[in-house]
């Protein structure tokens, strides 16, 4: 007999008015005390001690919390938080620069985003005497590819978590905030840079410009560039760094460059008719050696020689010459070694820019050679403030030794300097000397023993470990300098056998110098060549300020000569198109055969 199971079903009473239980809430009013917290049991939240304590034989904690969530209204004061911020940061970014007036700050936004790339070719057949310079673009270096904008000093992001790190996201407080972070000390019509663009342009200079130039201590500069008491010469010097620095930075901070220049040609034009004591500062000086190496790259040859010229006379004027005189009565006042060191260092890099501008410009020379002022110190002694006392010119000279690892760069550029001059100098008694038999020998004897020296400073140089790494700026540019100037003593030599070597030479005798001097120019012509093949790699950040006027030289030069010139041409248009800036041939841009001043 089978056996039917039936399902049981479960019977829920109802109570007497046929409806359900009521439903208990899942958690007590309350908070469970710690004891329960921590042993993961539900609380009764009976007091003062709840079920669990009271069997376990604890005591029963209650820590009070205060309420979650959103307080009354906080919603609301974030959101009026976040307006005014956004909005702040907007007019940061659109008016990270002020300029003092409207106009100036429309011409900013009108600029265009890229410069059109100039040519190259224009530098290198730049004569400084010629006529006009409006056909010459010495901003060239705009047109080499640009640094990335990756880096925190020159990206306009990185300024952001300072922004709000501060009172400025308030709306009561932005505009007293944007009032106090510009600083309004500097001289009229200086357009109004932020700190946050002046500490940018400070770390520019360093940086960029002052591996160029290394005539200013950095610690002096910091220490009273902070102060608010700054002279009128020390502001002259920073305004004329900061233009440089712009210079030398990419993106935003090319704006407002010509108008850091424009006011530091006011600042020193007017502190020289106003307080004549403080021209004889030697921030003043710095200032007008800056604004001529600045006006030799962006605005006309001219301008720069007359602005150097102006720094020689007032170097003559304060006697820098005689820095380290033996006999030199002591002076009231004693600087520093820091000070001291930098009067040097102008004093070399004037007597630099005056050889190679006198080598441009086939003009007499400035500076004697018998200076009294020792050599630069290394740059790691500058730097840190360490005294080291060094040698003389003539005796750096006398010993062979150009440089070591240890020399200043400004150093070698001093051994190079000199060198040139003595060929300026030769270059000049050959002309002046009667065109006759003695007088020709006197000439190329002069001109054996440049020979030899020079031959033995470029070898001493170019096989130091100093310039063992191609991407070397630095060495670059010295070495040009060593080229062109061989490519001036071989052409001086060459000028002088055809003009006036024919008196009592034979012709053979006379076909076989000229040919030993052509064929020295052409080894110097094609050496700097492959200089220009390696500069054209560089960044344009770490090409040297002053590359130009040899480079100009070296290719004026090679025009003249017949045999170079369309050798010459055809490299340099390869070098051109490299640069990109190939748009138009080389033949189309001579340098101009009539000099008139």
């Amino acid at each position: 007999m089978a056996e039917t199971s039936k399902s049981k079903s479960i019977h829920i009473p109802l109570d007497s008015g046929g409806d359900p239980p009521p439903q208990w809430p899942r958690q007590k009013p309350g908070v469970a005390c710690e004891e329960c917290r921590r042993r993961k049991l539900r609380c009764d939240r009976r007091r003062p001690q709840c079920g669990n304590c009271q069997s376990a034989g604890v005591a029963c904690q209650v820590t009070t919390r205060s309420p979650r969530g959103p307080k009354q209204g906080y919603l609301k004061s974030l959101q009026a938080r976040i307006v005014p911020a956004s909005e702040s940061s907007r007019i940061l970014t659109d008016d990270y620069i002020i300029s003092p007036d409207a106009a100036m700050f429309e011409a900013r936004m009108d600029l265009p985003n890229t410069a059109e790339p100039p040519f190259l070719n224009d530098i290198l057949h730049t004569d400084p005497r010629s006529a006009t310079v409006a056909d010459i673009d010495f901003s060239w270096n705009a047109g080499l590819p640009s640094a990335s904008l990756t880096s925190p000093l020159i990206s306009p992001t990185a300024h952001f978590d300072t922004y709000f790190a501060t009172d400025q996201a308030n709306p009561l407080k932005r505009r007293a905030s944007i009032d106090s972070e510009f600083n309004t000390e500097e001289v009229l019509g200086q357009p109004q840079v932020s700190r946050l663009v002046q500490a940018d342009l400070d770390q520019f200079y360093w940086d960029r410009v002052h591996v160029f130039i290394p005539i200013i201590h950095q610690r002096r500069y910091l220490t009273w560039s902070r102060r608010s008491d700054k002279t009128e010469a020390q502001k002259c010097l920073q305004s004329t760094m900061w233009a440089l620095a712009a210079s030398a930075s990419t993106g935003h901070h090319q704006n407002i460059r010509d108008s850091l220049y424009q006011s530091s040609c006011r600042a020193v034009e007017n502190l020289a008719s106003t307080n004549a004591s403080l021209t004889l500062r030697i921030e003043y000086i710095q200032s007008w050696l800056l604004l001529a190496i600045y006006e030799f790259m962006f605005q006309d040859f001219r301008r720069g020689w007359i602005s150097a010229g102006r720094a020689f006379r007032l170097i003559q004027l304060v006697g820098y010459e005689s820095t380290d005189a033996p006999n030199k009565s002591a002076p009231q006042y004693q600087p520093a070694w820091a000070e001291l060191e930098e009067r040097r260092r102008t004093l070399w890099l004037a007597y630099c820019l005056d050889r190679l501008l006198g080598m441009r410009s086939d003009t007499p020379l400035t500076f004697s050679d018998q200076v009294l002022v020792r050599m630069p110190a290394p740059e790691a002694n500058f730097r840190n403030g360490q005294p080291a006392r060094m040698e003389f010119l003539h005796s750096v000279l006398e010993s062979g030794v150009v440089c070591d690892a240890s020399s200043s760069i400004l150093v070698i550029f001093v051994c190079v300097a000199s060198m040139c001059g003595r060929v300026i100098s030769h270059r000049h008694l050959g002309f002046s000397t009667s065109a006759d038999e003695k007088g020709m020998e006197e000439f190329r004897l002069r001109h054996e023993s440049l020979r030899a020296e020079l031959s033995q400073s470029m070898e001493s140089f170019l096989t130091n470990s100093f310039i063992s790494h191609n991407d070397d700026p630095n060495a670059v540019f010295i070495s040009i300098m060593w080229y062109t100037v061989d490519l001036h003593l071989c052409q001086t030599a060459s000028y002088m056998e055809l003009t006036c070597g024919t008196v009592g030479t034979n012709e053979n005798v006379l076909t076989a110098r000229t040919g030993y001097m052509s064929q020295q120019s052409a080894t110097a012509v094609r050496e700097v060549i492959k200089l220009l093949d390696q500069m054209s790699q560089l960044n344009y950040l770490k090409i040297h300020p002053l590359i130009f006027l040899p480079l100009s030289l070296c290719a004026e030069m090679a025009e003249s000569d017949p045999e170079l010139a369309s050798t010459f041409r055809l490299e340099l248009r390869t070098i051109s198109e490299r640069l990109g800036c190939a748009s138009r041939n080389v033949s189309e841009i001579g340098g101009p055969k009539s000099i008139s001043i």
